[in-house]
């Protein structure tokens, strides 16, 4: 008797368990006909917007990253299968290139950016006006520096006005002698104020000296050789010095001795 009662208990069970997945399943097949359509307006949008947004849009995905060697640039979330629109990842190489040219568009437009840099900072003279930067290596837009005193102001406007006028042998301006390494000062700015150096490669330097030296000692007749020692050598006789930037860099124009011991003609 207890086993009847028990087989029926069960079969009431079953039966009001049918009843319920049969009142159920429209609504099942409702939600999951709606999650469809979602999901289906979402693909469509981000469809739709990748194609006005080209080349800058690559395809659309329902990776939340994209994948591998994309960006997610504009997603379609919520009710429904999430869609991303997705950019391909610049190489290290296009992004700097990509970060050059925004700086020098912005400088072009911007009459106070002198010149875009790829230091970590504009350098002496300069200040940063505007950053380039993300994937790839920054570059920054430079606009002249705004010093406390005039003095100091005037010597950089000096010394970057006559930097202009004697390129490409002058390079950049400096607030420090030494300028940077391979450099060396070739005019100065000093005195009240902050000091100002025109600076140019110690190489370039070299190079016009010896052009000098060259010239003027083939218009002299007495002029026979331009040596970088000053005493010219054994034999010789120093005539002109031809110095721009430091000692190391000079070159000198010589004559021959009368004798080892003579006098000079």
């Amino acid at each position: 008797m207890n086993q009847l009662k028990k087989h029926r208990v069960w079969w009431v069970v079953a039966a009001l368990a049918a009843v319920v997945f049969v009142a159920a399943a429209p609504a099942g097949t409702a939600w999951a006909g709606k999650w469809k359509d979602k999901s289906k307006q979402h693909e469509e949008a981000c469809n739709a917007w990748c194609d006005e947004h080209k080349p800058d849009c690559d395809h659309c995905s329902t990776l939340g990253a994209c994948g591998p060697g994309y960006d997610t640039i504009q997603s379609w979330t919520g009710y429904g299968k999430n869609w991303h629109a997705c950019k391909r990842r610049l190489t290290h190489d296009e992004a700097t290139k990509q970060n050059k040219d925004e700086c020098e568009a912005w400088c072009a437009r911007n009459e106070d950016c002198k010149k875009c840099e790829v230091v970590t900072r504009c350098r002496d003279g300069y200040e940063t006006l505007k950053t380039f930067g993300g994937r790839g290596t920054n570059y920054y837009a430079c606009g002249l520096k705004r010093y406390n005193t005039p003095a100091s102001n005037y010597h950089r406007d000096e010394c970057f006005k006559w930097c202009d006028e004697n390129k490409p042998l002058c390079r950049t301006c400096r607030t420090y002698k030494g300028c940077s390494a391979g450099m060396v000062a070739i005019k100065s700015w000093k005195g009240k104020g902050r000091n100002f150096y025109a600076c140019a490669r110690r190489d370039d330097i070299k190079a016009k000296n010896k052009a000098d030296c060259d010239a003027w000692c083939g218009a002299n007749e007495k002029c026979v050789k331009c040596d970088t020692k000053k005493g010219c050598g054994y034999g010789y006789l120093h005539m002109k010095s031809f110095s721009m930037g430091d000692s190391t860099s000079d070159y000198h124009a010589c004559k021959r001795r009368d004798s080892a011991y003579g006098t000079v003609n």
